[in-house]
């Protein structure tokens, strides 16, 4: 029997919700006060416009057209290389090199995917000197000495940076000419 009497007062509910106004008026202050009651005798019932519903569109997407080029390159996989890093020099390292002559070496897991076009860009001081290596390896020659800041990158052959490797810090001592006695 409760059931019945919540069920009748829920399905009587709505049409007093919708006899409900809407009606303004200025108080002692000069503010103009909105609320669904009347508060005083000299409110104005507000008849607001009907409100405007709009259908839903439905959006069927457009199946793409498939060419062979798109059906090759979804069949490839986007290699995700988990380790690269300089292992030599070694980060802060002080090394002495009179002809100027630094070996970099990188550590890449997995290997340089080179049919997919990915190379490798090295990086000394922030501008590239070797561009498009296939190579994890490179021998700089006659470095200036001094500070240097080294990085490598792998690229796609878009051009899109894949993986960086840490910026390392490294000092190259040379022999000068103006050291007297070779000291």
């Amino acid at each position: 029997m409760g059931m019945k009497i919540i069920a009748l007062l829920l399905l009587l509910l709505p049409p007093f919700a919708a006899q409900a106004g809407l009606y303004k008026y200025t108080d002692d202050n000069g503010e103009t006060i909105y609320s669904d009651k009347a508060p005083f005798d000299g409110a104005d019932e507000v008849k607001l416009p009907a409100i405007q519903v709009t259908p839903a569109v439905k959006y069927t997407p457009k199946k793409k057209a498939e060419t062979e080029d798109d059906n090759a390159d979804s069949n490839k996989t986007v290699t995700r290389y988990k380790r690269f890093k300089i292992t030599r020099p070694v980060g802060g390292a002080a090394m002495r090199n009179n002809a100027g002559q630094v070996d970099v070496k990188l550590a890449l897991q997995p290997k340089l995917d080179v049919k997919a076009g990915h190379r490798i860009d090295f990086l000394l001081d922030g501008r590239v000197i070797k561009a498009a290596s296939k190579l994890s390896s490179l021998t700089i020659k006659n470095m200036e000495r001094g500070e240097h800041r080294l990085q490598a990158r792998i690229k796609d052959k878009q051009g899109k940076i894949l993986k960086s490797t840490a910026t390392i810090k490294f000092t190259l001592h040379r022999f000068s000419k103006l050291h007297r006695n070779g000291s």
